[in-house]
């Protein structure tokens, strides 16, 4: 059933405007047809506020990696993966951080039927573009950022940590990564609607945070890792935490990986026990921008029939 927004007042005014008896034949239909445009017009005359939530993946693989830009003996360069790359030269085993940033460019193709909240969650006929990055760094002090090994099967398993320079290692006992919030510049909404009938006004991209991590060799029942942001605390594997515990590190992105909430960072990430590398972390983000119905046409002619009507009824 449609809700009605409109006084009976204002319907006796529409009455008295056109000198109407509803209850005569033939105009009556009229009269229905009036009160569910109305009601279907003032409905349509607000604005909808549309928060599509959306996720993105960053992951280090043999042949491409979101966090290093060459193998740590330089032999292996290793491209973009996802379209994340670090912003400058990243070699495995040399660097204590690496900044990483991917250029979106988002064709939408959601549509009203599904509250535009279908497909990727950008209206059809609107381009979403922006930039976002964030930064990784290894700790404690003194550590850089690493994979298991230079080539082959090892460089492909992900983050790990070690303490000598250009070596390899993964994360063990103690040794983790600190993130950073991702920022977000260059936000561009462009195009039109491509569905008639309604008034497109661009919002914004925001609430990037963590969502889910990949590996490919975290045991849940011999090691641990803690997430901490602030005074809550996230637990994987043997750890537990103020918020969760006990959760799953698998090597996908939330297959059998737990999602939990999102985290903005800054967030730190330790090993407690056992060992670990991160192959991939998962992000979620939401996209908010505003959908105005334009006014229902159909009223307009349902008051030009009705005005046809009465004329013809007073000639009578």
């Amino acid at each position: 059933m449609i809700p009605c927004r409109f006084s009976l007042d204002s319907l006796s005014v529409l009455q008295k405007r056109f000198r109407m008896n509803c209850s005569i034949r033939g105009v009556s239909l009229w009269c229905a047809c009036a009160v569910m445009a109305l009601c279907y017009g003032t409905r349509d005359a607000s604005a909808e506020l549309i928060t599509a939530a959306k996720s993105d993946d960053l992951n280090h693989a043999l042949a491409a990696s979101a966090f290093f830009t060459l193998s740590s003996d330089g032999s292996v360069a290793l491209p973009a993966d996802n379209g994340w790359a670090p912003i400058t030269l990243a070699q495995a085993g040399v660097v204590t951080s690496t900044t990483t940033k991917k250029s979106f460019n988002i064709a939408g193709n959601s549509t009203s039927m599904g509250g535009w909240l279908d497909g990727n969650g950008v209206p059809t006929g609107i381009t979403l573009a922006f930039d976002a990055q964030f930064t990784i760094s290894a700790f404690p002090a003194g550590s850089f950022l690493t994979n298991p090994g230079p080539s082959g099967s090892t460089l492909g398993q992900g983050i790990g940590i070690t303490q000598t320079l250009t070596g390899n290692d993964d994360i063990d006992a103690g040794d983790g990564i600190s993130v950073s919030p991702v920022t977000v510049s260059n936000v561009v909404f462009s195009g039109s609607l491509t569905e008639p009938g309604y008034t497109f006004t661009p919002g914004g991209v925001s609430g990037f945070g963590t969502r889910v991590f990949r590996s490919n060799n975290f045991t849940e029942a011999t090691s641990g890792m803690v997430l901490t942001q602030g005074a809550d605390t996230l637990a994987f594997g043997t750890a537990t935490g103020s918020v969760a515990s006990n959760l799953i590190v698998d090597n996908n992105f939330g297959t059998t990986s737990s999602i939990f909430p999102r985290q903005s960072g800054p967030y730190t990430l330790q090993v407690t026990a056992g060992t670990s590398v991160i192959k991939g972390i998962g992000l979620g983000y939401d996209v908010t921008y505003s959908v105005v119905p334009e006014p229902a046409t159909a009223l307009l002619a349902v008051v030009g029939l009705a005005t046809t009507a009465v004329v013809r009824r007073r000639r009578r």
